[in-house]
Order: C-alpha cells, then structure tokens, then sequence
C-alpha cells in the first residue's frame, strides 16, 4: 500500500474521536507513512507504528525532555479493532496499561543492556546490528 493509504487506514482504525481527545486532532506522520505521531500535553506523546509484514501496531506512550525521546510504555502487536482504545489510554495523564515498563532487552541470552557485559550475539531487535 502506499504510504498515504496506510495513514489513512491507520487514522480511520484509531478514529476522529480518539485522535480529538488524545492530541486535540494534531497528527504528525512519518515519511514513509508508518509511523503517527499525536503530541499529547508537557512533553508526553502516542506513537502509531504499523508493522506491514504482520498486519498489526505497536502503541507507544513517549516523554521527550531536552531533545530526549524516552518510551515511557508500549504495547505491540495490537490489532486494527482494539487501536482506538489503547490510543486513547496512551493518552491518558495517569494509567496507560498500568504503567507497564518497556523491557531493555527481550532476548534470552545475556545481554550488555541486561549485564553491562558485551552482548552475546542473541539475535533480538535491539542487537541485530551488533551480531
């Protein structure tokens, strides 16, 4: 799909209402198209990525401060009926999913973001360019 079809599809699934209630109805979208941004209030935002190859989203809540961009939490592999609401609860001051905290590494190997060690070449997407 191109990329402003999958913008579109992708604002259409999250929906007007949640979009005017979580940023106010500002939207920025990547270049490519699969990545949406909503700035949410005092340096917080929800970031939409669409993951083409498996056909669902991953919901970030971020925090940027002094030109920082940290994931505050996330939520992968959400699907195309259930993004609206966690668009919203990302959005949300207090609570969204309960505070879950992202993992610095999901691999079951021994990590250098886990040990402080030289990673072990584990595969995961956090290292795959260090492997």
């Amino acid at each position: 799909m191109p990329a402003t079809q999958i913008t579109r599809t992708m604002l259409a699934q999250i929906g007007s209402g949640n979009i005017l209630a979580t940023s106010g109805g500002r939207v920025y979208v990547s270049e490519d198209g699969d990545t949406v941004t909503m700035p949410v209030a005092q340096g917080y935002g929800v970031e939409v990525t669409y993951e083409p190859g498996l056909d669902l989203y991953t919901v970030r809540r971020t925090m940027t401060r002094k030109g920082v961009r940290r994931v505050k939490a996330q939520l992968e592999r959400v699907y195309c009926e259930d993004l609206g609401e966690h668009v919203y609860r990302a959005g949300c001051w207090r609570d969204p999913w309960g505070e879950v905290p992202v993992p610095a590494c999901t691999c079951p190997g021994d990590c250098a973001c886990r040990t402080g060690r030289t990673p072990v070449p584990c595969g995961c997407r956090n290292h795959r360019a260090t492997v």
